[in-house]
């Protein structure tokens, strides 16, 4: 089994099932408006994104769900982070990394924006989730 996670420069994350199966994904929404992860500038856009090959498209426990792998901005570069089931931390859903470039006069900025979890009542955000 494969995913693929692809940020582009639109700000929108896709995630791609390439055998066909059910695969249980963590639930997703959108970043909230305040109270989340700040966007930072970065110097360019992200590496093409990983395959994670899974073993199995059956979650090891009940309560897991696969977190896609992704890019993270650190100390100035790109890392990989590899996907994983995790435990959905109750009453949340992951809001997906984001890319925006953002024009102005002297040229303009590439902005991005961590992955984060929130509370599905929009209250505020949730820890990150264990793995299983």
């Amino acid at each position: 089994m494969r995913t693929l996670s692809v940020i582009g420069l639109t700000g929108v994350c896709f995630s791609l099932c390439c055998c066909g199966t059910s695969l249980q994904h963590v639930p997703r929404g959108p970043h909230l408006l305040t109270g989340g992860a700040e966007p930072v500038v970065v110097d360019s856009a992200p590496p093409p994104a990983v395959i994670d090959e899974i073993s199995s498209p059956h979650p090891p426990a009940p309560g897991c769900a696969w977190a896609d792998g992704r890019f993270i901005w650190s100390a100035n570069r790109w890392l990989w982070e590899p996907g994983q089931w995790v435990r959905v931390p109750p009453g949340c859903y992951y809001a997906d990394s984001l890319i925006v470039w953002v024009p102005s006069v002297s040229g303009g900025a590439l902005f991005y924006t961590h992955g984060q979890w929130y509370k599905r009542d929009q209250s505020g955000t949730c820890g990150a989730p264990k793995a299983c």
